[in-house]
């Protein structure tokens, strides 16, 4: 079985208009066409080829990000259709296709997906759960490293449970549109630059950006990917992520000097600006 053709075809899809068909419908035929648990577990191999083979060998944005999301929407219908019982214990793909994506609204609409894996023990727990799943949330949101804080882990695993839930499949679908939307902005001015530092007093070599786009919103840039920033209607100088379940937000100096603080009003990371 080979799910690669449809990846291509629904990418071509994609460039045109209404016409392009639902994930959930393309993938959900596509599903409860297996029979056996033979074919179940081989769409589960063929998953994982995917993921290891396919995803982490693109190197365009788009595309890896297309294909990532696809990936999910085809694990969340395995567990729909099928039923739970057809996930492998010894497979990792459910766990690993939210590590190898770095869509903020996928992430959110994927949790309850994670959820299951830990009710189901099996994998997850040998990786590492909550800190592995965590661990890919605090990333992708404010490119912050949360290994080790295992104080945290129950707030967050909270805060998760609270902010996601429902239609995993249609918000993931969201999230993909969502994603072809953002692509179509252009910059008009960036902000400010700032090195990334997930761990405190660790600078890396890689940097994001605040910057306001063509539909006058400003947005937060990092890895090539936009995250849209909600400005404080009390404080010009505090930005939160769009969607953020934590609590988390920036602070902006009139200097350009940026912080991270968690929920407490706790500093987390004093940023380094880049300097042009």
């Amino acid at each position: 079985m080979r799910l690669l053709h449809y990846i291509v075809v629904f990418i071509g899809l994609g460039m045109l208009t209404s016409c392009t068909p639902s994930l959930a419908d393309m993938y959900g035929k596509e599903i409860s066409n297996l029979r056996t648990q033979e074919e179940i577990d081989a769409y589960w191999k063929e998953l994982e080829r995917i993921d290891q083979k396919v995803l982490l060998d693109e190197r365009d944005i788009a595309t890896y990000d297309s294909i990532s999301i696809s990936n999910m929407i085809r694990v969340a219908l395995l567990f729909e259709v099928p039923g739970k019982e057809s996930y492998l214990q010894k497979g990792a793909v459910p766990v690993v296709a939210l590590s190898h994506n770095f869509n903020k609204d996928a992430h959110l609409a994927y949790w309850p997906v994670i959820v299951k894996c830990a009710e189901m023990k099996g994998v997850i727990h040998d990786i590492g759960y909550p800190s592995y799943p965590l661990e890919s949330f605090a990333y992708v949101f404010y490119d912050y490293s949360v290994f080790g804080q295992e104080e945290r882990y129950p707030y967050l695993v909270e805060k998760l449970n609270k902010s996601t839930g429902g239609f995993v499949i249609s918000q993931l679908e969201v999230a993909f549109k969502q994603a072809k939307k953002l692509r179509q902005l252009t910059e008009e001015n960036i902000i400010g630059s700032w090195f990334i530092e997930s761990i405190k007093g660790e600078k890396g070599k890689r940097t994001f950006e605040f910057i306001k786009m063509s539909d006058a919103a400003v947005y937060k840039k990092s890895r090539g990917r936009l995250q849209k920033l909600i400005q404080s209607g009390t404080d010009s100088k505090i930005y939160t992520i769009e969607k953020d379940p934590f609590g988390w937000y920036y602070e902006l100096s009139d200097s350009g000097d940026l912080r991270l603080f968690d929920q407490n009003d706790m500093e987390l990371i004093t940023y380094t600006k880049v300097i042009k």
